[in-house]
């Protein structure tokens, strides 16, 4: 139910959302990024790490390539919008 509320704030906001897979290969993320002109964070309830191990999570692997491309992108004078609310503001914070 949560994932329907988070494609009609998406929709209200006038843009057709799309979901990003957190476990997508490099191969198809960037291409896939390439077509986007911003990325949505969603609230969620997973660890970003491992308590003993400290091993990432995919979601937070996967966050930080997008992070690291759009903030290339923006250095380069290409807007790309990321947001983050939740979790994603979290996740956004660590980054």
């Amino acid at each position: 139910m949560v994932r329907k509320y988070n494609e009609i704030f998406v929709k209200l906001a006038g843009n057709e959302p799309l979901i990003i897979p957190y476990n997508m290969k490099d191969r198809d993320l960037y291409p896939l990024l390439d077509k986007l002109d911003g990325v949505y964070f969603t609230g969620g309830g997973i660890e970003m790490a491992t308590e003993y191990t400290k091993q990432l999570h995919p979601y937070y692997v996967t966050a930080r390539k997008i992070f690291l491309y759009v903030k290339e992108k923006n250095l380069k004078g290409e807007h790309m919008t990321l947001l983050g609310i939740c979790q994603g503001f979290q996740v956004l914070l660590m980054l």
